[in-house]
């Protein structure tokens, strides 16, 4: 739905608010009263072929800022301070203006949707003399900036500034587009609650919305399935998931693809998942096949059978042995990242993964012992270790203002859940930095339950600059508890060369029972995005499953404003697991 600034400037309150009484009386109907529906940002009723969703805007306040000086301008700006569901807008000069990006479960069957506003309460802020901040570039490749000093200033003149945010004011509500993610048909909607008036100094705020979300339905809607994994997943992404449990239920489905010369060491980690409720299926490529297209067609058939239907799937081996589904191997065509997300993307024309999914990327039997004695050994002790987690950040050399840029960006994220995440249940939080290597390799044999990256990186090693942790130091490493690792870093995932995340996982009775990283370049202002997403509230309180925390955190990356859909692609295929995707974060 779409209104022009005129329209908003000429709405009357008052009669808003008799629109909004009427729809919660409508509301009403489907027990809920006004005041239960405010306590949220967004609350969801069904009704035949349409939700009914109430938007009620959070606190928030205008607050100054400065830009640094690396971008040229000592100009000073204001932002809106918001919580932390709402992105903001952040195409290139556009006031960065607070979004809400969610997702919502239609039909299977749904289609030709349409979006409808009921009821809104805009009110005006007068007398904003400093313009609102705009957008950036994604202004890093693995720490290389992409600015000039004098581009801010010539590029944001008050003419193109003025004309690219009178634009937003026809977009206060928008349907996005449609996914499908284990076998549940999804949409994703964005509520625009500001529209900024640079020209007159004004911002008009949406407080209150009422708005329909209508469609048809035509065909049948496929057979659905139950899965505790799954249902516990899709409660956490839609704002209005409706529990499978009516349909019967079942074991998790777990379909693990392996070279024949792995299946026999595979047999007690199979036990061991069957022990523990999985229903286990071990396949090797004699029966796949060995090329990225005759798996994916595998993985496919099991998907499209209900009965067969895996909700976690583990390929066994190096890419020798079980291919990436795509990519280039270098790792330096960022456009074509390696990645084995194809695998998962079974259902729907989206990027969103339909199972599960993660990798042992074992050379040989030796380190598929390892990894899958760890695995076992950290899944029946982690409820024992001490709560702990280290945040590695590293440095830059490059520039005074760039290294306080860079320095800064690479903590940006590690403080976020630092303090929204981790300590809030419990966790002990070290902070390393720019640290020393004896710092780095000490705190791993600390014995951490989270060993968290954002630096520099290479295939083979974390470039911190003051250090360097490579293949040699964690031979050396002498923890006995083993660490999930993030690394928000260039090319420290890149599975198709022996990159550091291999090492991790393979060596025997040290290092790391998963790893989680990029396969190309990433950039400073988007990897604390992702990092912030899968340590929001799905690490908190939400995921059951280490693959689950983070397909979450991926899906939501990818709802964020600011970011180009072709960055967002890029990111979903190349940060991939190295690991046990059914790994449980509860017990």
């Amino acid at each position: 739905m779409r209104w022009d600034s005129s329209f908003l400037k000429n709405f009357k309150t008052g009669s808003v608010i008799r629109i909004f009484l009427i729809a919660c009386a409508f509301f009403s109907i489907f027990s809920a009263t006004c005041q239960e529906v405010e306590k949220k940002i967004v609350k969801v009723f069904p009704a035949p072929n349409k939700l009914l969703i109430q938007f009620q805007l959070p606190e928030f306040e205008i607050a100054d800022t400065i830009l640094v000086n690396r971008y040229g301008s000592p100009e000073k700006f204001t932002y809106i301070r918001i919580q932390d569901d709402f992105e903001t807008t952040g195409a290139l000069g556009v006031p960065q203006l607070p979004q809400l990006t969610f997702d919502l479960q239609v039909p299977y069957n749904a289609s030709d949707f349409k979006v409808e506003l009921l009821s809104m309460d805009p009110s005006v802020i007068n007398n904003i003399e400093k313009k609102i901040v705009p957008a950036q570039t994604e202004n890093a490749i693995c720490g290389v900036p992409t600015h000039s000093k004098n581009q801010f200033s010539g590029f944001f003149s008050n003419d193109n500034y003025a004309n690219v945010s009178e634009s937003q004011d026809d977009s206060y509500i928008q349907y996005n587009e449609t996914f499908v993610v284990f076998g549940e048909r999804g949409i994703n909607v964005t509520v625009s609650p500001f529209m900024y008036h640079p020209e007159q100094e004004n911002l008009t705020v949406i407080s209150k919305a009422v708005f329909a979300v209508s469609y048809t339905l035509s065909g049948q809607d496929p057979e659905h399935y139950y899965s505790e994994a799954k249902d516990d997943y899709l409660s956490s992404l839609f704002e209005n998931y409706e529990n499978s449990g009516g349909y019967a239920p079942q074991k998790e489905r777990y379909l693990i693809i392996t070279p024949l010369e792995f299946d026999t060491v595979l047999t007690g980690f199979a036990h061991f998942k069957r022990d523990n409720g999985f229903e286990v299926q071990v396949v090797t490529t004699n029966t796949t096949g060995n090329t990225a297209a005759s798996i994916k067609k595998y993985i496919q058939n099991q998907y499209n059978n209900i009965s067969t239907r895996p909700a976690f799937v583990l390929l066994v081996g190096d890419v020798d042995k079980i291919p990436a589904y795509e990519g280039d191997a270098s790792g330096k065509v960022e456009a074509r990242p390696v990645s084995d997300l194809g695998y998962a993307l079974l259902d729907g024309k989206d990027w969103f993964a339909d199972v599960f999914l993660g990798r042992f990327s074992v050379a040989d039997e030796k380190q598929l012992k390892n990894i899958i004695d760890k695995t076992i050994f950290m899944e029946t002790n982690m409820h024992r270790f001490e709560k702990k987690a280290v945040f590695i950040a590293g440095d830059e050399k490059k520039g005074v203002w760039n290294r306080l840029y860079m320095k800064n960006s690479f903590k940006a994220g590690h403080e976020y859940v630092i303090r929204n995440s981790f300590i809030p249940v419990g966790y002990n939080c070290k902070r390393l930095y720019q640290p020393r290597k004896e710092e780095v390799i000490n705190a791993l044999n600390d014995n951490p339950l989270f060993y968290i990256y954002a630096g520099h990186g290479t295939p083979g090693s974390f470039a911190g600059i003051s250090f360097d942790l490579t293949h040699k130091e964690i031979q050396s490493a002498t923890n006995t508890v083993f660490p999930f690792v993030f690394s928000f870093a260039c090319k420290t995932g890149n599975f198709a060369q022996k990159s550091i995340g291999e090492y991790f996982i393979g060596e025997k009775g040290k290092g790391a029972v998963a790893y989680f990283g990029s396969s190309v370049n990433s950039r400073t202002n988007t990897d604390p995005i992702i990092e912030k997403k899968i340590f929001g509230t799905a690490f908190k309180q939400e995921a059951c499953h280490l693959s689950a925390m983070i397909n979450l955190g991926m899906k939501r990356f990818a709802n964020a404003a600011g970011i180009r859909n072709i960055r967002k692609e890029i990111y979903l295929k190349s940060y991939n697991l190295l690991g046990d995707p059914s790994f449980p974060l509860k017990k």
